[in-house]
């Protein structure tokens, strides 16, 4: 929801047009809103990868398993706090970020992209381990082999999604 609103005030704003063409008031808007939009983004990842989590856990009942899934569930809880408390921080005062006339000390574009490059190992890792993780708890089931290989294969097209 919040990238449809987001995506919806760039266009009506200009999005589409070269820069050359964007007055001065536009950019400072792309900005912006590029700013609110990281963020955005690493909050919908994190409670998506969550909502995967907890329904795994209605299906397992082993307790170092579950043990797993909370661990991961504390690991993006934290690192996406932190993540997001660092782009929150982007600038002193934010405004500085997107206002060219506004003195401010900001994080340097090097600092901003390796903390975009973080969440983004952060969510192939907890995509591989998403995807990965039901083939665990399929060994222990009592079917058939063929039908496990099948469920296995099945689960591990989730993983797909991380390479494409």
């Amino acid at each position: 929801m919040g990238a449809a609103l987001i995506t919806a005030e760039v266009i009506v704003s200009g999005l589409g047009r070269r820069s050359y063409y964007l007055q001065p008031p536009q950019r400072r808007l792309f900005v912006a809103l590029g700013w609110a939009d990281w963020i955005q983004t690493f909050i919908t990842l994190m409670f998506t990868k969550i909502s995967i989590c907890l329904f795994l856990l209605r299906i397992v009942d082993g307790k170092k398993v579950r043990m797993a899934m909370h661990i991961l569930i504390g690991c993006l809880v934290l690192l996406t706090a932190i993540f997001t408390c660092l782009f929150l921080g982007i600038c002193r005062p934010l405004k500085a970020y997107w206002s060219t006339g506004l003195e401010g000390v900001c994080l340097s574009d090097n600092v901003v992209e390796n903390i975009v490059v973080a969440q983004g190992v952060l969510s192939i890792v907890s995509d591989l381990i998403c995807a990965a993780f039901p083939i665990f708890f399929l060994s222990g089931m009592h079917v058939k082999l063929r039908t496990k290989i099948a469920l296995c294969f099945l689960m591990a097209l989730g993983g797909m999604h991380v390479f494409h």
